[in-house]
């Protein structure tokens, strides 16, 4: 038997060049792991999850916006 379907989907994005590896080695510090690498779809999952009020109040004290 093998392995059971996780319920997700591919997204594709248009980022700069150096996104992709900032992304993985942020979540790889927070803890969400895959193998050697961050794992940057739980990540994003995490990120999705929070409350947009939330993401905004850190993203205004990190002063990107």
């Amino acid at each position: 038997m093998g392995r059971p379907k996780l319920d997700r989907i591919v997204l594709q994005a248009r980022v700069a060049k150096d996104t992709p590896d900032k992304l993985k080695a942020m979540a790889l510090e927070l803890g969400y792991q895959y193998g050697a690498d961050g794992n940057t779809g739980k990540f994003l999952d995490a990120i999705a999850s929070l409350p947009v009020e939330e993401i905004q109040k850190l993203l205004c004290q990190s002063k990107v916006i």
